[in-house]
């Protein structure tokens, strides 16, 4: 993904206000999507689909919901906000890092992190199609990049695959959770303030873990990895003890694969939905299960295709959006420093290391 001209997106920055505009107030639980050429909101109880806004030009990335109705939409070498009640859009950043940005998610705070890939020298030795990959911190107010952690895990040479990281998402405490691998799958975890990393589980699927995408609840109880290669299929994993649930939690394939998950999302009550499209039936879905209930199947079917999906966040797990703003810098270190200082993930008996 290669950004515009700068010209050219201070042209957008001036144009973009102009999409048409919707009017929503967002809700949390709602789930947003990027469907055709547009932002729907999907209400996670009855399926019933409204729109939001046009996307805007170069717009058709990684999304997330920030606090005010606000949903940041990841373009072409830049980052658009759009405001849900108004449909008004403009754009916050640009250039730098997000010359080849992948992945989007917004922190407690409200700042914003990106994943990012850079390609390594030909004389390192890595795999065609191997990404160097990195953590940066984008200010939505400013637009300035820091970046927050790289290294490490993200440039562990692979043992089989491109293995490039793939997604990236954020607890309730900040903590930043990153996936990465194809044949070798890790996933892992960023201390927010340091960029220290540690490791969660390491090919922790059992061969059912192709992370296209992933999601953690905002509790950081399970991970949802959505499995395009192998059973088409969203597993379900105790981010705590690393079990595996039966990799047939969120299934796609309906008899007749191959088919596609596009973006998995999960809800504050753990609740997954999947995004994608089952050949079988002939249908772009969204799917949603329960581990707790045991409840899912399909939420809705689309009358277009959707490559993106997110839940509006509960305000409660989130401080920006219960009026903390500025102090959220002071408390949530504390929060996170708490919530490491409890239990310790298990770690699998195989090799890894931890780097800061």
């Amino acid at each position: 993904m290669r950004h515009l001209p700068a010209s050219l997106v201070a042209a957008f920055a001036f144009s973009l206000s102009a999409v048409d505009a919707g009017a929503v107030r967002l809700r949390a639980g709602d789930l947003v999507i990027t469907m055709g050429g547009g932002l729907d909101v999907v209400n996670p109880a009855s399926g019933a689909i409204a729109p939001i806004a046009s996307l805007p030009p170069f717009c058709g990335g990684d999304i997330t919901i920030g606090p005010d109705q606000d949903v940041y939409v990841l373009c072409s070498g830049f980052i658009a906000r759009i405001d849900a009640e108004t449909g008004a859009s403009e754009v916050i950043a640009s250039g730098g890092w997000l010359d080849d940005a992948k992945r989007i998610a917004r922190e407690p705070s409200g700042t914003l992190v990106v994943l990012t890939y850079t390609d390594p020298p030909p004389s390192q030795g890595y795999p065609f199609g191997f990404h160097w990959s990195r953590i940066v911190r984008i200010d939505p107010t400013t637009g300035s990049e820091e970046v927050v952690s790289a290294g490490g895990f993200f440039d562990l040479p692979p043992t089989t695959g491109a293995n490039a990281a793939s997604d990236l998402d954020v607890l309730w405490d900040g903590e930043i959770v990153v996936s990465r691998g194809e044949g070798d799958p890790i996933l892992f975890a960023i201390d927010p303030v340091t960029g220290f990393q540690s490791l969660i589980t390491w090919n922790f699927n059992s061969g059912y873990w192709f992370p296209w995408s992933f999601a953690v609840d905002p509790y950081g109880r399970y991970a949802y990895g959505a499995d395009s290669v192998n059973c088409w299929c969203t597993t379900q994993v105790d981010i705590a003890s690393g079990q595996l649930s039966e990799p047939r939690s969120l299934n796609f394939d309906d008899g007749d694969p191959p088919a596609v998950i596009w973006d998995v999302t999960a809800a504050p009550d753990g609740t997954a939905y999947a995004i994608g499209l089952s050949p079988g039936i002939g249908a772009r879905l969204i799917r949603r299960w329960n581990p707790l209930t045991q409840d899912g199947g399909i939420l809705v079917e689309l009358p277009d295709f959707a490559y993106r999906i997110e839940v509006v966040p509960d305000p409660i797990l989130h401080p920006m959006g219960c009026g903390l703003g500025a102090e959220a810098a002071l408390v949530l270190p504390a929060l996170h420093w708490l919530r490491r200082r409890g239990p310790r993930r298990r770690k699998p008996d195989l090799p890894r290391r931890s780097v800061a």
